[in-house]
């Protein structure tokens, strides 16, 4: 590599900058983490720029020779916010010596290591969208700053560029705890069908998620409310106020992954409040709704590799007459009688666990008390499931009155939900529908399942716009086939 630097000097030690360091639990944990890919979302102004560019000019220092990429969608937007962070890291003196505007490159000192190769750290600078962005250049650290900008293709060849190897950096990196190549994606809450959130599942806490061979796969990191709040000034916060009510606040200031208006339950369907560990009462049942407890089932029949075929089993508790939805198979590619085997084994299991916690002296259970089974209409499905055995009765398929059916019952009485969605209720997850990046149960659906967007009149489109958009609804459908039929057989009743 050639040095670009007046001097060369030996691998002593880093210079005074590296000593600067992170000032915060999230920075900290960002310049700490080992996984092949980290994760680092937050509200805005939390100090995430500052962590990213640190974390690269400390590996720059401390292992010489490491050629690291800090991009962006476009450089164009780095020039003024990145960059300037970037020089205050690097300090006066190396950024007059080593920033090479026609490259965009901050080079650091060569240093002649001990195997007497002379070697130099860079850190270029490159946007994803610029048509000269230097994308045949092996890296050893590749930082995503504004990651929410990107789509899932820029990622992807950002993987693919992280294959720079040296033996010597190799066994360096090893020695000082750190991983030789990682990608870095630093980036503001967007949509929940944005691919950051699909992939990363921020909603699910800052943790180390492992591969099947044990490995981390990738480390999510999330800011806290107080991260850099000394530093904001009282007229940017107060500015920052003036945005409540709307999705910017809600991301920005709240630090959520929410959508904006167009999602069918945008703003009603809430994981804090509607997915709920099982009742304290079913541990006495071997973790089972009690026999007293109705149960009802929901079918949709998935055809082919990419509609998943559903079958959830909902429990309704007589006192509150809540809702609980306790189990869901949710699954792809299989035929009618693998099915049909999964729900009997299924339905056979939940029966014997009643039957075993029964009280001695008590009438255990004959057989399950279902009371409702409500499927799509199709008379083949139908007739296949109840050829062997398991029964099922046309739903009430009316989309625009079933949803305001589901919505009705997410919002409850007086705050408190008429249905609740059990965590870990899935009895197995798809691989197929995990590998692409689709739902795989019925709580995944809801930030998905959306309004089509409006449309001039000269667009020609097949979509009805008083219809919500045919997608990642498997689960939605099943639930709503149960919750709509379930209501109006009721209110004949009561009638």
């Amino acid at each position: 590599m050639l040095a670009t630097s007046a001097s060369v000097v030996p691998a002593t030690g880093p210079p005074r900058a590296a000593s600067l360091g992170p000032n915060s639990s999230a920075q900290r944990a960002w310049c700490d983490s080992r996984a092949p890919v980290k994760f680092w979302a937050s509200r805005v102004r939390r100090g995430k720029s500052y962590g990213a560019c640190l974390d690269l000019h400390r590996l720059c220092v401390y292992v010489p020779g490491v050629p690291c990429g800090l991009t962006r969608l476009e450089l164009a937007s780095m020039r003024t916010s990145t960059l300037v962070t970037l020089q205050k890291i690097a300090g006066p003196k190396l950024w007059a010596q080593g920033w090479r505007k026609g490259e965009n490159t901050l080079y650091y000192p060569a240093v002649r290591c001990p195997d007497g190769k002379v070697r130099q750290s860079r850190i270029v600078a490159f946007g994803w969208l610029d048509p000269d962005r230097p994308l045949s250049t092996e890296y050893a650290r590749i930082t995503i700053d504004q990651a929410e900008q990107i789509d899932r293709e820029h990622f992807t060849t950002a993987q693919t560029r992280l294959n720079f190897y040296d033996s010597w950096i190799e066994t360096r990196c090893v020695a000082l705890g750190l991983v030789p190549r990682q990608l870095g994606l630093v980036c503001n809450p967007k949509g929940r069908d944005h691919f950051l959130f699909e992939s990363f599942r921020p909603d699910r806490g800052p943790r180390i998620e492992l591969d099947e061979q044990g490995n981390a796969a990738f480390e999510v990191i999330l800011s806290s409310a107080d991260d850099n709040a000394e530093n904001l000034p009282a007229d940017f916060v107060r500015r920052l106020e003036s945005l409540k009510g709307t999705i910017h606040y809600r991301r920005l200031v709240g630090g959520e992954w929410c959508d904006a208006e167009g999602t069918v339950y945008g703003g009603i369907f809430d994981p804090a409040l509607h997915l709920v560990d099982a009742p304290e009462s079913w541990r006495a049942w071997e973790g089972q709704p009690p026999p007293s407890w109705p149960r009802y089932r929901g079918f949709d029949f998935g055809v082919g590799l990419h509609n998943a075929f559903v079958c959830m089993w909902l429990a309704r508790d007589p006192l509150s007459g809540v809702l609980y939805r306790y189990r869901e198979l949710y699954f792809t590619g299989r035929t009618v009688s693998d099915y049909v085997g999964q729900i009997t084994a299924l339905e056979a299991g939940e029966l014997s666990a009643l039957q075993r916690a029964t009280p001695e002296g008590e009438r255990a259970p004959r057989s399950l008390p279902i009371e409702g089974s409500w499927s799509d209409h199709d008379p083949n499905w139908r007739g296949e499931l109840g050829k062997r055995g398991i029964w099922t009765q046309p739903a009430l398929k009316d989309i625009s009155t079933g949803i305001q059916t589901v919505t009705m019952m997410l919002r409850g009485r007086d705050g408190v939900p008429e249905i609740l969605l059990v965590r870990d209720a899935l009895v197995e997850r798809d691989p197929r529908l995990v590998a692409e990046k689709l739902p795989t149960c019925t709580e995944e659906e809801f930030p998905l399942y959306r309004w089509p967007k409006e449309r001039s009149r000269s667009e020609a489109s097949s979509e009805r716009m008083d219809q919500p958009v045919d997608q990642h609804n498997h689960g939605l459908a099943a639930l709503r086939y149960v919750l709509h039929s379930l209501d109006q057989a009721r209110s004949v009743r009561v009638f």
